[in-house]
């Protein structure tokens, strides 16, 4: 052999040996170092975990009947990679599906192995995608929270979104025990990333976990025949006065159990965009309750021994000043009445006399004892805890007005929890919409097991019934509330709203409302009724607030085959040459007085002189005009009125 061939040899030698050496080397890194890592990446190629969501437990009212459920539906999904012509493909399936072609086609075209074209289509949509036959496009099966009822107990029972957890209600409060326990399953998938088969078993050794288990059945105490009732006429209600809102709380004083719970406007789950408006009202808004705190304050000065049912109080004619401030009654009776009459004809002057005598300390205790101030605990989200103020900021206006219900906040849930302890005995049940909880093994996880504390001794809340039956009777301010057939207990409310803009009550805007339990001797339903902003021509909560009751109690008693426990009259007709007479006393007092001393109201000019009047317009700030010589005989505004930087007319007259 020559030089250059032994050379050349010696050199191919060296290549295939390195070569060699690098495949040896590539070898034991693949199999060896890097074995494990790669075999892995494999099975991630190959073999993928898919998740198989719970099915979400079901809601049902109290006997059953379905609120809320889960059921499949069909979504049009995309598999680009199957689709032969994309723009003949997008023109037909955005014409089945209603939707954009370009969008269409942006998603048949896309490099993604998977898109979602449509989600939870109407049947009409699914029948027309499933009579395309286009190559890619396909539908599946997707769960869907259905609610049978429509916009029935929309805000109780809230919704669920697109994953299925809860969003609001019901459905979050009990999300943990709705959504049951999801599985996880290992599936063979092809090139293309399809799945061609499945199965329980992970190559790696690794057994799969336990299917699915689905999430427990909620059963409420909410009645789906009352909450309709209750819905219904709440609804008629907000419309006959033209209100801006209203609010029902219907309950069993003797357990606790909401059975109906009504919101106007409402919203339906099934479209969770309508739940803007819908709120669950009872729950998260506050208000300023106005008279029906009377009832509370007064049987607190019961409870405590500060007054009896018989006890005279000079409400003075129905005017009382505190400083510069006057409290005064919408109606001039009696300058002496006993404590049943002031709760009768709710009697501002009278509460405040009432409340002086009980003390800021006891009243405010007394409050919070009933479960003002504070949380209920129901099982629903988003619950306000309202307002008691520290007794010590009250001062002497604070405890007035506090004892009819200003300078304080309550939800109407708290009111009607509050009122089904006078209704019970004294006896206070904390409120709940929840009856059971089952899991899917047929478990009871939880049931409803009433649990009363005492909040008022027996002898005062038999005291208070007793004054709440005089309220609905001749001469109270209920007595246009007729139940025929039934005793009932109730108390009038109507309430000035604080103007946001202004920070002064308004003269034109009002909560209306009514409570109020039947029978009044055994209490089988106790309703609160709560209308905001009507305007409708009336505001006093009898005439606003009391037909809703009506409505709501006359069927429900029936439903319940509650027997009547009065008399039934029939009301006589006015003759034909008269008119209806009219009713003996005012629906609802006034309040002329305001929690905040920083507001001035427009004093008492009648009586005066002109320079008496002057000077005291001028003390008080308010502009004066004056008509006339001698003494003041007319006004306008009325005495009492709460507003700034308004001109009085003060009419004199000489005689």
């Amino acid at each position: 052999m020559t030089k250059w061939v032994r050379l050349r040899l010696i050199a191919a030698a060296v290549v295939l040996t390195g070569l060699f050496g690098a495949l040896a080397a590539k070898t034991w890194t693949v199999q060896i170092r890097d074995g494990e890592k790669l075999v892995a990446l494999g099975h991630d190629q190959w073999l993928h975990e898919v998740e198989i969501p719970a099915p979400r437990g079901t809601i049902l009212d109290a006997n059953g009947v379905e609120l809320a459920v889960t059921v499949n539906v069909d979504s049009a999904v995309a598999y680009p990679r199957e689709v032969v012509d994309v723009a003949e493909a997008a023109g037909r399936t955005a014409r089945a599906l209603g939707m954009d072609v370009r969008d269409v086609e942006e998603k048949l075209a896309s490099s993604r192995q998977f898109e979602w074209l449509k989600r939870r289509l109407a049947p009409d949509e699914a029948r027309r995608v499933r009579e395309l036959g286009v190559p890619g496009v396909r539908l599946v099966p997707e769960p869907r929270r259905f609610y049978p009822g429509g916009p029935l107990a929309g805000p109780v029972l809230g919704f669920a979104g697109r994953d299925g957890k809860g969003l609001d209600g019901v459905e979050l409060a009990l999300d943990a025990h709705l959504l049951g326990e999801s599985a996880r399953m290992n599936v063979i998938r092809d090139r293309r990333g399809d799945m061609v088969m499945a199965t329980d078993l992970d190559p790696r050794g690794a057994v799969a976990p336990p299917s699915a288990s689905a999430g427990a059945t909620v059963v409420l105490t909410i009645d789906r025949f009352v909450q309709f009732i209750a819905e219904r006429a709440l609804a008629a209600g907000v419309r006959d006065n033209k209100a801006k809102a209203g609010t029902a709380v219907v309950m069993d004083p003797r357990t606790g159990e909401i059975l109906a719970m009504a919101s106007s406007p409402t919203c339906d789950p099934n479209d969770p965009g309508s739940a803007k408006e819908g709120r669950n009202r009872p729950v998260v808004d506050a208000y300023e309750p106005g008279s029906v705190m009377k009832v509370f304050s007064i049987v607190t000065a019961l409870d405590a021994g500060a007054v009896k049912p018989d006890d005279p109080i000079d409400v003075e004619g129905g005017k009382l000043q505190i400083g510069k401030r006057i409290i005064r009654d919408a109606h001039h009776g009696p300058s002496i009445l006993s404590v049943t009459e002031v709760v009768k004809t709710s009697s501002n002057v009278g509460a405040t006399k009432i409340a002086r005598k009980l003390g800021r300390d006891k009243l405010a205790e007394g409050l919070i004892g009933l479960g003002f101030g504070k949380r209920t605990g129901i099982q629903l989200p988003g619950e306000a805890a309202g307002r008691v103020r520290p007794p010590e900021t009250w001062g002497e206006a604070g405890l007035a007005t506090v004892s009819y219900g200003y300078g304080m906040q309550a939800t109407p849930l708290q009111i009607a929890s509050a009122f089904s302890a006078i209704a019970n005995g004294g006896q206070y049940l904390p409120p709940t919409v929840v009856k059971k909880i089952v899991d899917s093994d047929g478990k009871v996880v939880f049931e409803h097991s009433p649990r009363a504390r005492r909040v008022l001794g027996e002898r005062a809340a038999r005291q208070m019934v007793e004054m709440l039956k005089q309220v609905m009777m001749k001469g109270g301010t209920g007595e246009k509330i007729v139940l025929p057939g039934f005793v009932l207990a109730g108390k009038t409310g109507t309430a000035r709203k604080l103007d946001p803009a202004t920070k002064q009550y308004s003269m034109e805007h009002y909560m209306s409302s009514f409570m109020g339990f039947a029978p009044a001797d055994d209490p089988r339903l106790l309703i609160l009724v709560m209308i905001d902003e009507p305007h409708g021509g009336q505001y006093y909560g009898g005439s606003v607030a009391g037909p809703v009751f009506v409505a709501i109690a006359g069927e429900v008693l029936k439903y319940f085959g509650v027997a009547a426990d009065a008399p039934i009259v029939a009301p006589q007709p006015p003759a034909a040459h008269l008119p209806p007479a009219a009713s003996s006393a005012p629906d609802e007092p006034e309040i002329e007085i305001l929690p905040d001393d920083d507001v001035s109201v427009i004093p008492d000019f009648t009586g005066l002189s002109v320079g008496q009047a002057v000077d005291l317009a001028r003390a008080r700030g308010v502009k004066i005009e004056v008509e006339g010589t001698g003494r003041a005989v007319r006004q306008f505004p009325a005495p009492g009125r709460a507003l700034k930087s308004i001109t009085c007319h003060v009419t004199f007259d000489p005689g």
